[in-house]
């Protein structure tokens, strides 16, 4: 298995070296994968793992299709990048090469690059202004564009014809001709030095033993239901918050992942196909779950997706879904690592593989106009791809740490962006208060700041189809608080040059005069020579409960500027001393404990608590975990949920422990003083009734009702 590792390994470097594309060179915005002769996958490579479900569906699609129509042959390559088939969006251009061996169909090797564009009716791929999915581009199939080892020259130069950049695009297409030819090669050796018969078998037993160890995963979780609602504002045409509602089962050794209540599908490009859903379910599964087994069938085998049709997880055909790697698709992917979090932190030996969410939404921005050469420009800015990690039971989130399901991510340089665009980066750095605070703090996201730079025509469009601007993403668990709002902001008329001429380099956008302009999460603007762009991205959710984190902790985050002092005082409890920036234990405890006080009297159940006693280990057994703070018991005949701190009960096993628990609603910005200042949000506090620790922390719409987030179904006592 290692040996075909090896392989997509190496297809993935032979891409980053002969593409041009700074995504898929710097940000390794690609993927690689081999499937076998039936079009399962048998190994999958370490790049957007997005696509390993949905090649396999487009490896299945090809072999049906293509053996009735042109054939395939050795030498031959397909490429696909329909939705409505098989991929994610138009921009994510994926290459099928059939790999023979003397004269037999064995293998299939996958690749994919994110091409800065696709012809699509807003530069850059995803079309914030693209109503049907004709707006958004050229759709293939399952296009001939290699034959018998020969370029189809005809073909290759009407895409190039479509496209706003043909020598990028060209390069990119040409570099997955490359590592599709080291796939046949070292497929070729491989073969050669163990036979045809041991390879086959290979196949079926790397798919097997997945599925195997993924099962013994599962039977040693507990049973149970967990779920959780993610949002995203705004579809362009309207302000109306879109909706993906999770119900995530665990029965034996099987996952169902059921979207229904999720909101009907955009008419702008956040939809995604039936693909996509499961797409953002294996992004998932596979590194929280399968971190330690090939990613390949056998995952899939033991997982079911259910999107309703005509959702934004399942749209209908014709609508628009360009922006569905970072739109509904990622909204999946949210939604599926919290519950599969939910369900690890039920576990004994399991629970430190529990995570908060990682940096959620992406605002990624295409860019288009004229380079410092005079040629028309059109790419992406990827930096918002390097968020910040969720928290887990035992460390902090790593900052910057970029996203779970495209594990090789990197951070472009700098100089390298400053050479290919015509920008100048003023600041690129970590923000302040951009992880979820917790017991332990999730990882801090970034922030850049530009302004153009030796631009011949003094001015650059940008398009942007992002969220996270109004609704909370990066969630907390266990107590932990969510990520802070991301921002896109615009100074205009300012006089950044004059002071570059002066030999001074601004740091905030308040150190230069001009007109500041939030720019809203989807849209479509102009960057002038005057102006400077500030793009802030989230950051990773908190674990526990933040007055449990320890005070030591606190202070250095404020020194190394991680986190503010106001922060540390209103958020943590933590008391430093203004001038010597030190720790003061006594007005922490003392801090703290009125946090506790002003918690309980401040917060009402939804429902009359049904008894708040302290029970003795004596008197009861534990039979099962909710998260961090709580437990299920039986004491007698009766078994309940209590808190594993202090013992106090809140219901019976069965009930939602949420309508029992002290609550209290906040507006957004009680995570964080920066939030955003809507109304129609809230953030719920649930606490224990006996020693007020914040038992979960609720994102919710004003006026929803309370999420039934965890349900379990225990065997035996633990």
């Amino acid at each position: 298995m290692h040996r075909l590792w090896q392989i997509t390994e190496e297809m993935g470097i032979t891409l980053t070296r002969t593409s041009g594309s700074v995504v898929t060179i710097d940000s390794r915005d690609y993927m690689t994968a081999l499937y076998d002769a039936h079009g399962n996958c048998i190994m999958s490579g370490c790049g957007v793992i997005f696509h390993t479900s949905a090649f396999a569906s487009a490896v299945k699609y090809l072999m049906k299709e293509e053996s009735q129509n042109s054939g395939i042959e050795d030498g031959d390559i397909f490429i696909l990048n329909d939705p409505y088939v098989a991929a994610l969006h138009q921009s994510d251009v994926a290459s099928f090469a059939p790999l023979f061996y003397q004269g037999t169909l064995v293998a299939w090797a996958a690749t994919m690059t994110h091409k800065i564009d696709i012809g699509s009716m807003d530069p850059g791929g995803p079309s914030p202004n693209a109503r049907n999915v004709y707006q958004e581009g050229i759709r293939f199939r399952g296009l001939k564009i290699v034959e018998k080892g020969k370029l189809r020259k005809d073909v290759f130069d009407f895409i190039l014809n479509c496209v706003r950049d043909p020598g990028m695009v060209g390069m990119d297409l040409k570099a997955q001709m490359a590592a599709s030819e080291t796939a046949r090669k070292r497929l070729s050796e491989f073969i050669d030095w163990f036979g045809i018969a041991e390879f086959e078998t290979l196949c079926t037993q790397s798919i097997q033993y997945a599925e195997n160890k993924f099962r013994s995963v599962l039977r040693e979780l507990p049973d149970g239901v967990w779920s959780t609602i993610v949002y995203q504002e705004g579809d362009v045409v309207s302000d109306k918050i879109y909706q993906v509602c999770l119900v995530m089962t665990k029965e034996k050794e099987r996952l169902t992942f059921d979207f229904t209540g999720t909101s009907e599908q955009a008419p702008c490009s956040i939809n995604c196909t039936a693909s996509g859903a499961l797409s953002g379910v294996f992004g998932a599964v596979a590194p929280l779950l399968c971190y330690d087994m090939p990613w390949n069938q056998g995952i899939l085998n033991l997982l079911e997706v259910k999107a309703p049709e005509g959702t934004i997880l399942n749209a209908r055909f014709p609508a628009p879904c360009s922006k569905a790697t970072t739109g509904a698709c990622f909204l999946a992917f949210d939604a599926a690592l919290i519950t599969i979090s939910q369900m690890l932190s039920c576990s004994e030996k399991y629970r430190e593989d529990a995570t908060a969410q990682w940096s959620s939404s992406s605002p990624g921005i295409s860019i288009s106009g004229v380079n410092k050469d005079g040629k028309y420009l059109v790419s992406n800015i990827m930096e918002n791809l390097c968020g910040g990690g969720g928290a887990t039971s035992w460390k902090d989130g790593d900052d910057l740490a970029g996203k779970p399901w495209t594990p090789q991510n990197t951070l472009p340089n700098v100089e390298t962006l400053e050479f290919q665009f015509p920008f100048l980066y003023l600041w690129r750095r970590m923000v302040s208060d951009s992880g979820g605070a917790g017991k332990f703090r999730g990882g801090v996201a970034g922030e850049l700041g530009i302004t153009l730079y030796d631009s011949p025509s003094g001015q650059i469009s940008l398009y942007t189809v992002g969220m996270g601007y109004e609704p909370l993403q990066g969630y907390g668990i266990c107590g932990g608080y969510p990520s802070h709002n991301l921002r896109l902001t615009k100074k205009r008329q300012t006089d950044i040059h004059e002071k570059i001429k002066q030999g001074s380099l601004p740091q905030e956008l308040g150190d230069l005069e001009g007109i500041l302009e939030s720019l809203p999460a989807k849209c479509t603007a102009e960057l002038r020579e005057t102006d400077v762009l500030v793009q802030e991205w989230n950051g990773g959710g908190g674990y526990g409960d933040p007055i449990e984190r320890q005070p030591e902790m606190v202070l250095e985050d404020v020194v190394n500027g991680l986190v503010s002092p106001a922060c540390a005082r209103q958020i943590y409890g933590v008391v430093l001393d203004k001038e010597t920036v030190t720790l003061n234990q006594k007005a922490t405890r003392a801090a703290r404990e009125k946090t506790k006080r002003l918690r309980l009297s401040l917060a009402s159940p939804v429902k009359a608590i049904q008894s708040v006693v302290t029970i003795s280990g004596e008197q009861s057994s534990v039979i099962g975990l909710l998260g961090e703070y709580l437990e299920l018991v039986n004491a007698g005949h009766k078994s309940s949920i209590r808190c594993r701190k202090c013992g106090s009960e809140l219901c019976k096993a069965e009930d939602n422990f949420k309508e029992f628990a002290p609550m209290a609603e906040y507006p957004l910005t009680r995570a964080c003083p920066r939030n955003s200042r809507t109304k129609r949000f809230v953030l719920r506090e649930f606490y224990c009734p006996g020693c007020a620790t914040m038992l979960d922390v609720e994102i919710a719409l004003k006026g929803a009702p309370l999420l039934h987030s965890y349900r379990i179904y225990p065997k035996t006592s633990i």
